[in-house]
């Protein structure tokens, strides 16, 4: 590659349109793509209690709650999506939720709410 060639593309990314948003600093929500992984929403009363999604879940994030139930541990979560896809009842899903952020560890539990 030659050295004009360089510097007329650095100099044009450089004096051109920023390519990112600044999305923490401006109000405006990014758009997520189709088919993003985020948060898990659990609807525990719809869970059967089959624990098919303790059973096939690779990082261990599900454990077992009171009453047949699971919790899920989303600090643990590798947002692989297994456990909604093997939900026979649809009671687990992942949101399209990006913003996961919080001081205390237990925040990042989703489960029963007895």
């Amino acid at each position: 590659m030659k050295i004009g060639v360089m510097l007329r593309d650095a100099l044009r990314r450089l004096l051109g349109r920023p390519l990112t948003i600044g999305y923490p600093l401006k109000p405006e929500r990014p758009a997520t793509p189709r088919g993003y992984r985020g948060m898990i929403a659990y609807d525990w009363e719809t869970c059967i209690g089959c624990m098919l999604c303790l059973k096939v879940c690779p990082s261990g994030a599900v454990s077992v709650a009171d009453r047949r139930k699971v919790t899920f541990d989303v600090g643990r979560c590798i947002f692989c999506g297994q456990c909604a896809e093997i939900c026979p009842v649809g009671a687990v899903r992942l949101t399209s939720e990006f913003e996961m952020v919080a001081v205390d560890r237990s925040a990042y539990r989703v489960g029963p709410r007895w």
